[in-house]
Protein backbone atom coordinates (compact mmCIF):
# COMPACT_ATOMS: atom_id res chain seq x y z
CA UNK A 1 0.00 0.00 0.00
CA UNK A 2 1.26 3.44 -0.88
CA UNK A 3 1.27 6.02 1.83
CA UNK A 4 1.63 9.74 1.32
CA UNK A 5 -0.50 12.89 1.38
CA UNK A 6 -2.08 12.08 -2.01
CA UNK A 7 -3.74 8.92 -0.73
CA UNK A 8 -6.43 8.27 1.87
CA UNK A 9 -6.17 4.53 2.50
CA UNK A 10 -6.51 2.74 -0.82
CA UNK A 11 -8.40 5.60 -2.52
CA UNK A 12 -6.80 8.63 -4.08
CA UNK A 13 -7.75 11.71 -2.05
CA UNK A 14 -10.46 13.66 -3.81
CA UNK A 15 -11.73 16.08 -1.20
CA UNK A 16 -14.94 14.01 -1.06
CA UNK A 17 -15.99 12.01 1.98
CA UNK A 18 -15.09 8.33 2.29
CA UNK A 19 -17.84 5.85 3.27
CA UNK A 20 -17.05 2.56 4.96
CA UNK A 21 -18.57 0.32 7.61
CA UNK A 22 -17.99 -2.86 9.54
CA UNK A 23 -20.48 -5.12 11.30
CA UNK A 24 -20.72 -6.63 14.77
CA UNK A 25 -20.80 -9.53 14.69
CA UNK A 26 -18.67 -9.72 11.55
CA UNK A 27 -20.50 -12.90 10.51
CA UNK A 28 -24.00 -12.88 12.01
CA UNK A 29 -24.82 -16.55 11.52
CA UNK A 30 -26.34 -17.05 14.99
CA UNK A 31 -28.28 -13.79 15.27
CA UNK A 32 -30.52 -11.45 13.30
CA UNK A 33 -29.36 -8.38 15.23
CA UNK A 34 -26.43 -6.58 13.61
CA UNK A 35 -24.65 -3.40 14.64
CA UNK A 36 -23.23 -1.34 11.78
CA UNK A 37 -20.24 0.89 12.53
CA UNK A 38 -19.48 3.62 9.99
CA UNK A 39 -17.17 5.54 12.33
CA UNK A 40 -14.37 4.74 9.88
CA UNK A 41 -16.03 7.11 7.37
CA UNK A 42 -14.40 10.51 6.96
CA UNK A 43 -14.96 13.93 5.41
CA UNK A 44 -12.68 15.06 2.60
CA UNK A 45 -10.51 16.64 5.29
CA UNK A 46 -10.17 13.39 7.23
CA UNK A 47 -12.60 14.26 10.01
CA UNK A 48 -15.59 12.28 11.25
CA UNK A 49 -17.61 15.23 12.64
CA UNK A 50 -20.42 16.68 10.58
CA UNK A 51 -21.19 13.57 8.53
CA UNK A 52 -24.71 12.34 7.83
CA UNK A 53 -25.35 8.65 7.17
CA UNK A 54 -27.98 6.92 5.08
CA UNK A 55 -28.45 3.17 5.42
CA UNK A 56 -30.31 0.84 3.08
CA UNK A 57 -30.35 -2.49 4.89
CA UNK A 58 -31.49 -4.46 1.84
CA UNK A 59 -34.72 -5.62 3.50
CA UNK A 60 -36.92 -2.62 2.75
CA UNK A 61 -35.73 -0.59 5.75
CA UNK A 62 -33.82 2.65 5.28
CA UNK A 63 -32.46 5.08 7.85
CA UNK A 64 -30.92 8.55 7.88
CA UNK A 65 -28.94 9.45 10.97
CA UNK A 66 -26.23 11.66 12.39
CA UNK A 67 -24.79 8.72 14.34
CA UNK A 68 -22.16 6.50 12.70
CA UNK A 69 -23.29 3.45 14.69
CA UNK A 70 -26.73 1.86 14.28
CA UNK A 71 -28.30 -1.50 15.11
CA UNK A 72 -30.74 -3.30 12.85
CA UNK A 73 -32.88 -6.40 13.33
CA UNK A 74 -33.14 -8.61 10.23
CA UNK A 75 -35.64 -11.40 9.59
CA UNK A 76 -34.91 -14.73 11.26
CA UNK A 77 -34.89 -16.40 7.82
CA UNK A 78 -31.40 -17.24 6.50
CA UNK A 79 -30.69 -14.76 3.73
CA UNK A 80 -28.16 -12.49 2.04
CA UNK A 81 -28.71 -8.73 2.33
CA UNK A 82 -27.21 -6.05 0.08
CA UNK A 83 -26.47 -3.36 2.68
CA UNK A 84 -25.62 0.09 1.34
CA UNK A 85 -24.25 3.18 3.06
CA UNK A 86 -24.30 6.73 1.69
CA UNK A 87 -22.25 9.32 3.60
CA UNK A 88 -22.83 13.03 3.09
CA UNK A 89 -20.46 15.86 4.01
CA UNK A 90 -21.78 19.27 2.98
CA UNK A 91 -22.89 18.67 -0.62
CA UNK A 92 -20.48 15.79 -1.26
CA UNK A 93 -21.31 12.08 -1.11
CA UNK A 94 -19.57 8.71 -1.00
CA UNK A 95 -21.03 5.20 -1.07
CA UNK A 96 -20.17 1.73 0.14
CA UNK A 97 -21.90 -1.67 0.17
CA UNK A 98 -21.48 -5.12 1.66
CA UNK A 99 -23.27 -8.37 0.92
CA UNK A 100 -24.15 -9.65 4.38
CA UNK A 101 -25.08 -13.27 5.12
CA UNK A 102 -27.50 -13.38 8.07
CA UNK A 103 -28.50 -16.55 9.97
CA UNK A 104 -26.31 -18.94 7.91
CA UNK A 105 -22.67 -19.63 7.08
CA UNK A 106 -22.02 -19.26 3.34
CA UNK A 107 -19.64 -21.52 1.43
CA UNK A 108 -16.16 -20.04 1.11
CA UNK A 109 -15.25 -18.70 -2.31
CA UNK A 110 -14.33 -20.30 -4.72
CA UNK A 111 -16.28 -23.32 -3.44
CA UNK A 112 -19.76 -23.62 -4.93
CA UNK A 113 -22.71 -22.63 -2.77
CA UNK A 114 -24.35 -25.40 -0.79
CA UNK A 115 -27.69 -26.72 -2.08
CA UNK A 116 -29.66 -25.09 0.76
CA UNK A 117 -27.72 -21.81 0.71
CA UNK A 118 -29.69 -18.66 -0.22
CA UNK A 119 -28.50 -17.06 -3.46
CA UNK A 120 -25.97 -14.27 -3.00
CA UNK A 121 -26.84 -10.80 -4.33
CA UNK A 122 -25.34 -9.88 -7.68
CA UNK A 123 -23.29 -6.93 -6.41
CA UNK A 124 -19.84 -5.57 -7.07
CA UNK A 125 -17.46 -7.41 -4.70
CA UNK A 126 -15.40 -4.26 -4.12
CA UNK A 127 -18.14 -2.37 -2.30
CA UNK A 128 -18.94 0.03 -5.13
CA UNK A 129 -22.27 1.16 -6.55
CA UNK A 130 -23.04 1.98 -10.17
CA UNK A 131 -23.74 5.60 -11.11
CA UNK A 132 -27.47 4.78 -11.38
CA UNK A 133 -27.44 3.16 -7.91
CA UNK A 134 -25.62 6.19 -6.49
CA UNK A 135 -28.19 8.57 -8.01
CA UNK A 136 -31.10 6.54 -6.65
CA UNK A 137 -29.55 6.23 -3.20
CA UNK A 138 -28.73 9.95 -3.10
CA UNK A 139 -32.34 10.82 -3.89
CA UNK A 140 -33.69 8.49 -1.18
CA UNK A 141 -31.08 9.68 1.30
CA UNK A 142 -31.68 13.37 0.75
CA UNK A 143 -35.43 12.96 1.29
CA UNK A 144 -34.78 11.46 4.75
CA UNK A 145 -31.78 13.66 5.62
CA UNK A 146 -33.92 16.76 5.07
CA UNK A 147 -35.90 15.57 8.12
CA UNK A 148 -32.78 15.53 10.36
CA UNK A 149 -33.24 18.87 12.11
CA UNK A 150 -32.98 20.10 15.68
CA UNK A 151 -33.26 17.19 18.10
CA UNK A 152 -34.20 14.69 15.36
CA UNK A 153 -31.07 12.55 14.92
CA UNK A 154 -32.57 9.49 13.14
CA UNK A 155 -35.37 8.88 10.66
CA UNK A 156 -36.36 5.28 9.81
CA UNK A 157 -38.61 4.09 6.97
CA UNK A 158 -39.83 0.49 6.74
CA UNK A 159 -41.54 -0.66 3.56
CA UNK A 160 -44.55 -2.85 4.19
Amino acid sequence: MLSNDAYGGSETKSGNPVAYFETVPAKPFLTSTVTFDASFSRTGRGQSRGLQYFWDFGDGTTMATTSPTVTHEFSSDPRWYDVKLAVKSGRDWDFYRQALAVRFVPAHFPDPALANEPPAPATDPCGTLTAAEQASLTQQAQALMDRLTGSTTSVVVRKQ
